[in-house]
């Protein structure tokens, strides 16, 4: 048995698939929950921020900073003043990070990609935060 799973990992046509299909995998999870509307996991809260950034506290404006102003930013954007746009952009992002971190894995540690695909996928679902 281990002798035909180490065939199977060592085959051409299984690094073609996986070349793709990992890939592929990790964007439709990363944006899986895109359209999911409403949540109850600090929801007004960020978009709040979002939205009122120019009017925040100091302490809360430097506190948060990077997420605020690149919220606010994605706030400027089509559709951004709606669920749903700020959904995208942030899954976006997620999808971004997930990728680059896959190919660094991948090309410049030299890691197997069946290792690297299973660590995003585990990252991805015990992501803690919301994507806004």
């Amino acid at each position: 048995m281990l002798k035909r799973a180490k065939m199977l990992f060592n085959n051409k046509i299984w690094n073609n698939v996986t070349n793709i299909v990992f890939p592929v995998i990790l964007v439709c999870f990363s944006l899986m929950h895109v359209a999911e509307g409403i949540t109850v996991t600090d929801t007004g809260y960020n978009y709040g921020n979002f939205v009122f950034f120019e009017n925040l506290d100091d302490m809360w404006k430097f506190s948060t900073y990077l997420a605020n102003v690149t919220g606010a930013f994605f706030v400027k954007l089509p559709l951004g003043e709606t669920l749903l746009g700020l959904n995208l952009y942030t899954g976006i992002v997620k999808t971004i990070v997930a990728l680059i971190t896959y190919f660094v894995g991948i090309s410049v540690c030299k890691l197997r990609k069946e290792y690297v695909f299973f660590g995003e996928m585990i990252a991805l679902g015990f992501s803690w935060c919301p994507t806004a």
